[in-house]
């Protein structure tokens, strides 16, 4: 463990132009602070904007200062292509790869914006990437960016292992308690929905049931105008209550299924990963924010579309052992939730009309509610004797979650590797691995043909494209000599553990 403290330096390099990707550059950068803090990390992003405004005592002004910055201090460069790449760009490319091959540092991403694929300068640019061995992403739109730094960069830093080990035990602390936030929220909400739901329909099928009853009863005494006066009333809650389900809104709340998903395979792989635990915190809480928006706005009496609502959660509910404990949390609550949200919807009764309201008499009303919800008690009570869930078991099921972060799985894994340095191989094993090679290389070309891979100059995942479905004598030579490193490291593993090889011949007799 240790306390020392770890700076980190990004510089993002491209057009002066590209002024909406440096905000969402800035941006990220800011969320990057709060999520590490500064006890331990110090995390700098600058622009060509942090030198602008400075005066500069080089002989090429605040450009040198920008060089000098890429290559006597930073630790990552951005750089971001976004129609058009002018020569300084391309300098700071070729000064960053130069500092790279010298000192190790600093890392390069290069982001290039898909519309701009076709360009030419940003065509000789991607050539020269390749040319150096190095790599660029894609993106469709600049929204995307503020996710790819972000993640990059907390990449970065879990692979700090060493400098990070001080983290494992606030990690799991914080893990165990946001995970259990996430819920008692993700519950709260999902009970709020039930409750306001069956508020909603029970009004409904009240309201019309019981119009539909005074309506025939005006009529058939003669009282036409006052049938008239009903049935225009009848219309208006109609639609009021039709409002009532379909206003509320989930896109001003920022509602991410998404981000809901990505939650729970967060958890669930938490106990396997503890070093990204640091990372999934970032969407825990997010989500959590999310969840305590949504509880907020209901309360304060948006209204909701249930089936709006189900669609943005579709698939949720099968994570993070979320399943067992939502349902069971909200069958638990519900009958008391019922049976106050019941007894709330006779406000909506207090604002009719005077003209309706002299034919709804208040005991009738009671009595008609009362039988209502005796239905629906009835009908709660038979759900719950069927499921069976017991408050011990809702129990059990919380303290699982509990003690997701301290399960002892969550401590790193101490591997003890056999040591192959001092294994010989014997003469004439090369020929053995000259054969082996090829024909792991063929069977693994085979595979790929088979599962619709093809040929290309450019690998993608998404075109199923590969530069080497060739031959084993057409491929790089660097590409054959890690096959057959490979091939001699696995068979110095086999003598290391005492075994031996025989070569088989075609003579039987042997």
């Amino acid at each position: 463990m240790t306390n020392s403290k770890l700076f980190l330096r990004c510089f993002m390099a491209g057009s002066i132009n590209l002024n909406e990707p440096r905000g969402y550059y800035y941006g990220a950068m800011t969320a990057l602070r709060n999520l590490w803090g500064s006890s331990y990390v110090q995390i700098e992003g600058k622009t060509y904007k942090d030198f602008s405004e400075a005066l500069s005592e080089k002989e090429d002004g605040n450009q040198g200062d920008y060089n000098e910055y890429i290559k006597d201090k930073a630790d990552i460069v951005f750089f971001v292509i976004d129609h058009g790449v002018g020569d300084k760009t391309v300098l700071e490319y070729e000064l960053a790869v130069s500092a790279f091959k010298e000192k190790g540092r600093p890392e390069i991403v290069v982001f290039c914006n898909k519309n701009s694929s076709d360009e030419t300068d940003v065509k000789k640019l991607k050539e020269k990437v390749s040319d150096l061995k190095q790599y660029w992403v894609d993106y469709k739109d600049n929204s995307v960016l503020e996710y790819l730094f972000k993640d990059y960069v907390n990449r970065f830093l879990i692979e700090k292992k060493e400098e990070l080990g001080f983290l494992n035990s606030e990690v799991k602390s914080l893990l165990s308690i946001k995970c259990q936030e996430v819920v008692n929220a993700l519950v709260g909400y999902l009970t709020t929905i039930d409750a306001l739901c069956v508020e909603v329909a029970l009004l409904k099928k009240a309201w019309n049931k019981y119009c539909r009853e005074y309506t025939y009863a005006l009529a058939a005494m003669g009282k036409e105008q006052a049938a008239d006066d009903l049935c225009s009333s009848v219309e208006h809650y109609g639609d009021e209550i039709t409002r009532i389900s379909k206003d509320f809104d989930v896109n001003q709340l920022k509602f991410s299924s998404d981000t809901l998903l990505m939650v729970g395979r967060y958890i669930q792989d938490a106990q396997e990963l503890p070093y990204c635990a640091k990372n999934y915190l970032t969407i825990l809480n997010e989500a959590y924010q999310i969840a305590q928006a949504i509880v907020a706005a209901l309360k304060s009496k948006q209204v909701l579309n249930r089936a709006m609502i189900e669609a943005q959660l579709d698939g949720f509910q099968y994570m993070c052992n979320a399943d067992v404990y939502t349902v069971a949390g909200v069958i638990a609550q519900f009958p008391t939730s019922y049976h106050e949200n019941f007894h709330q919807s006779s406000r909506y009764w207090q604002t009719l009309p005077n003209g309706v309201s002299l034919y709804l008499k208040q005991e009738d009303y009671q009595r008609f509610a009362s039988r209502e919800f005796d239905q629906y008690q009835r009908l709660l009570d038979r759900l719950s004797s069927n499921i069976d869930i017991q408050d011990a078991e809702l129990q059990e099921l919380k303290e699982r979650l509990d003690t997701l972060a301290n399960n002892q799985i969550m401590q790193p894994y101490q591997p003890s590797p056999i040591d192959v340095s001092a294994v010989v191989l014997p003469d004439g094993v090369e020929e053995l691995v000259e054969k082996q090679v090829r024909a792991s290389h063929d069977l693994w070309v085979d595979s790929c043909l088979k599962q619709g891979w093809h040929l290309d100059r450019e690998y993608s995942e998404k075109k199923k494209t590969n530069p080497y479905l060739l031959a084993f004598e057409k491929l790089p030579e660097e590409v054959k000599a890690n096959y057959r490193e490979q091939c001699r490291a696995n068979l110095k593993m086999i003598y290391a553990l005492g075994y031996t090889l025989n070569t088989q011949t075609g003579n039987k007799k042997e």
